[in-house]
């Protein structure tokens, strides 16, 4: 999605730009809680639904 600056969608999610930065480098992962304002913020509500209905808790191991 265009149109958003780091700093833009870091306040909207109530996070740092630094983080916003990192999780775009694949440097860290988002809480689930995280991921979920994201795809509200960008309206994937595919990937939230999928989320939602799976219940997926996910750990480091997963994102390997």
């Amino acid at each position: 999605m265009t149109g958003f600056t780091q700093v833009q969608v870091a306040e909207i999610l109530e996070m740092s730009n630094d983080a916003v930065s990192r999780m775009e480098r694949g440097k860290i992962m988002s809480t689930v809680a995280g991921l979920m304002q994201t795809c509200i913020f960008f309206s994937l509500d595919k990937v939230l639904a999928v989320i939602g209905k799976v219940g997926i808790c996910l750990t480091k191991q997963d994102w390997r």
